[in-house]
């Protein structure tokens, strides 16, 4: 009976020490996932997607991005573009991507 009262102490003590642990670890997520959110806002407010532009047209990103600014009313020069191209796509059109 000592035994097995000394083997439940033991694993109590291990149960407790392991609580710490997972609670620390899961605060810790909780900081890097806000970290990781803060990170994926930042490198998106100079990022822009256009969708719907066809494939076909004889003209570079850069080019379009300048062309859909224009149309709605943004002025941009080239050099306010750091660099655009089209995302990979299995189906449909491959949208723009532009940096800015």
């Amino acid at each position: 009976m000592k035994q097995q009262c000394k083997y439940v102490a033991s694993l109590e003590k291990q149960i407790t020490s392991l609580t710490r642990v997972t609670t620390k670890q899961k605060e810790e997520l909780e900081v890097l996932q806000e970290g990781l959110g803060d990170l994926e806002q930042y490198s998106r407010k100079n990022s822009l997607e256009l969708h719907g532009i066809p494939e076909e047209i004889d003209m570079s990103t850069d080019e379009i991005v300048r062309k859909v600014a224009v149309a709605i009313g943004v002025n941009i020069k080239s050099d306010d573009i750091e660099i655009s191209h089209r995302l990979k796509r299995r189906h449909g059109i491959k949208p723009i991507t532009a940096k800015f």
